[in-house]
């Protein structure tokens, strides 16, 4: 199809009317909340995570903690509670043993009795 001058009120038409239509839309478009509205938004859209929240993770086959610290995740953190091997005195009533710290150094194992 070709144009010619026959199709141009048409078309001056066509784009008058979009024009006018984008301007009502923009006029008549609901604005924003005034200021003392019971809406809240929330700008913190660069945070990752929330102040005080955690994640579990593994590092090297042991169970850790990620923290959240200033909006970000922290690397994988295990607690170590003691030296990975080292034994220390147990008691259940009058017998006692020992136990042994696991190979992640984040706890001991049962207890074994002599």
């Amino acid at each position: 199809m070709q144009l010619n001058h026959d199709h141009f009120p048409v078309l001056i038409f066509l784009v008058l009317f979009l024009g006018i239509a984008a301007v009502l839309l923009f006029i008549f478009s609901p604005t924003p909340p005034s200021a003392g509205s019971n809406i809240s938004i929330d700008i913190s859209v660069d945070k990752e995570c929330t102040e005080g929240d955690t994640k579990n993770c593994v590092l090297d086959g042991c169970d850790g903690l990620i923290y959240c610290n200033d909006g970000k995740w922290s690397n994988c953190f295990i607690e170590k509670v003691c030296k990975p091997g080292s034994q220390k005195g147990c008691f259940e009533g009058c017998f006692g043993g020992y136990m042994t710290c696991n190979e992640c150094g984040n706890g001991y194992e049962d207890c074994i009795y002599e």
